[in-house]
């Protein structure tokens, strides 16, 4: 398991009454309970408001570092630009485009370190105060670090390895809701994702179908 703990601070600038320039510091330290940890340091600038005509949200990049402990031979200091952001554009009253991006380091479940790029579109239509519909779709790249990101080419002895393990996904999904009355709400949801792996047995494929009815009084 990882326990990570995390603290920022942000300056806010006000440009117009519509926009605002953000400049921030965030630490972060994470721990393992393989005994391992990693400490990062991120310096951020980005702008929240009204990015361009007709697009609101916020969006900010930087640059960052993670340096690890506790790996022995392996531990290594890492650097890379981030960034994190979300808009919105409204083409009416019931047609909403959303677009979202997201680079980050992370840790894996296996205790990898990767560097993770997400980009991400979601189209929602409110057809009237009952029926909504959405679909959405998600392409990321995730890049394994260090010298424990590499793919073991054969275990040994004397043990093979071979370039960092680099995967590549996609996904999309499609939602459809209808609220009978106040009372009751339903929803019926298809989901799909795709990886591609330099690690043969890491790629893959799946789907699934989701539906879902809740109530209140």
């Amino acid at each position: 398991s990882l326990e990570t703990y995390s603290a920022s601070i942000d300056l806010f600038r006000i440009i117009s009454t519509e926009r605002e320039l953000i400049t921030g510091y965030r630490y972060r330290y994470s721990d393992s309970t393989r005994n391992t940890a990693s400490t990062d340091h991120a310096f951020s600038i980005g702008l929240s408001g009204k990015l361009i005509r007709g697009v609101k949200g916020s969006l900010r990049t930087g640059y960052q570092t993670r340096s690890t402990t506790g790996r022995g031979t392996l531990n290594d200091q890492h650097d890379s630009w981030f960034a994190s952001g979300s808009s919105t554009y409204a083409f009416s009253r019931k047609l909403l485009l959303t677009a979202s991006l997201a680079k980050d380091f992370s840790t894996t479940a296996t205790d990898s370190m990767v560097d993770t790029t997400n980009a991400s579109l979601a189209l929602q239509y409110a057809y009237s105060s009952r029926l909504n519909a959405s679909i959405g779709a998600d392409l990321g790249d995730s890049r394994f670090l260090g010298e424990g990101g590499r793919v073991v080419l054969q275990a040994g002895p004397p043990r093979l390895l071979g370039a960092n393990r680099h995967d590549t996904f996609a996904s999309w999904d499609a939602t459809l809701s209808y609220a009978f009355r106040d009372r009751l709400r339903t929803s019926f949801s298809y989901s799909w994702f795709r990886n591609w792996s330099t690690l043969p047995f890491a790629d893959f494929d799946r789907s699934s179908w989701t539906a879902s009815a809740s109530t209140r009084w």
